[in-house]
């Protein structure tokens, strides 16, 4: 991964449209992301949340060409609960819902030199879309094209499932179902990238504004990075602090060439804000974790 530019198998990811009259209306009522703010060149996070304000799906919102409809790349996790979501809410808007089967094929492109290469890779290709977003670029090719071949450099094939992972904690992407389910709430998510405060309403917003106004964020996602001897530290793990029991472990994963530790996880904001050694206890081995910003 110290490569300027390499790419990342997307397949599990899942592309769905939003078309009609009322697409983008519809979305800025469901979505935590603002809709005015989209471009068809660049993608932008969204939650979609439940009334209760616990996090449903995690997907990059793209404004179509037309300015019309909606793209949405789904996060794996929420590939299969997403449009099922939708369409309950649904009511009287003029929407269709696509996808996932028969949509354009996802790959993706990361590293620091990824939008110049996945412009470069994509050149030749008909019928492709280059998306920027952060921390990836996106590429959308029509069903039946051709994965791209070599440019630039750039390995035609996926980097190893274990260095991916590494990268997708590293970057700090969440996996729904794993780093985070219907028990959390949108704000420990600590992604304010994907959240406006200033949309106006949206599902589950009255559970996100009262718990940022009001500073009762009990617990807060986390990466961290820990020695690599320890190994893959196992999900649910307990994180303690100095006042005891203080979070648990979500993800992990030993970065291949480093060796190093990296993770995911959940601290409460008491320990955030009184930061003290952190460890965890597997059998009568203490592991201590460095708790650090994102990337890695």
């Amino acid at each position: 991964m110290d490569r300027p530019a390499f790419f990342l198998d997307f397949c599990d990811w899942a592309v769905v449209g939003i078309t009609g009259p009322d697409a983008r209306e519809f979305l800025q009522d469901v979505g935590t992301q603002d809709v005015t703010t989209l471009r068809p060149d660049a993608a932008k996070p969204t939650l979609f949340l439940s009334e209760k304000g616990r996090p449903i799906a995690l997907a990059w919102a793209i404004l179509d060409q037309g300015g019309e409809g909606v793209t949405l790349l789904v996060e794996p996790g929420g590939r299969d609960a997403l449009l099922p979501h939708l369409d309950r809410l649904r009511v009287m808007e003029e929407v269709a819902f696509a996808g996932p089967m028969g949509m354009p094929r996802l790959h993706c492109v990361a590293g620091e030199g990824r939008s110049a290469v996945a412009r470069e890779w994509a050149a030749t290709l008909p019928g492709r879309a280059v998306v920027d977003a952060d921390p990836v670029t996106f590429l959308l090719l029509h069903p039946g094209v051709e994965k791209p071949g070599k440019v630039a450099g750039l390995p035609t094939s996926a980097i190893s499932p274990e260095a991916a992972e590494a990268w997708r904690i590293a970057v700090g992407i969440p996996r729904g179902g794993v780093d985070f389910d219907l028990e959390r709430i949108a704000t420990e998510l600590s992604l304010p990238e994907a959240i406006s405060l200033d949309k106006g309403c949206f599902v589950g917003q009255e559970v996100v504004a009262r718990t940022t106004q009001r500073g009762a964020v009990r617990r807060h996602r986390i990466g961290f990075r820990y020695p690599g001897q320890a190994g893959v530290l196992p999900r649910g793990a307990e994180l303690r602090a100095a006042a005891g029991p203080s979070g648990f472990i979500t993800s992990t994963v030993i970065e291949p060439g480093t060796g190093r530790g990296l993770g995911m996880g959940y601290l409460t904001t008491e320990a955030l804000q009184n930061p003290v050694e952190v460890s965890t206890i597997q059998g009568t081995v203490t592991t201590h974790i460095e708790v650090a910003s994102w990337p890695l």
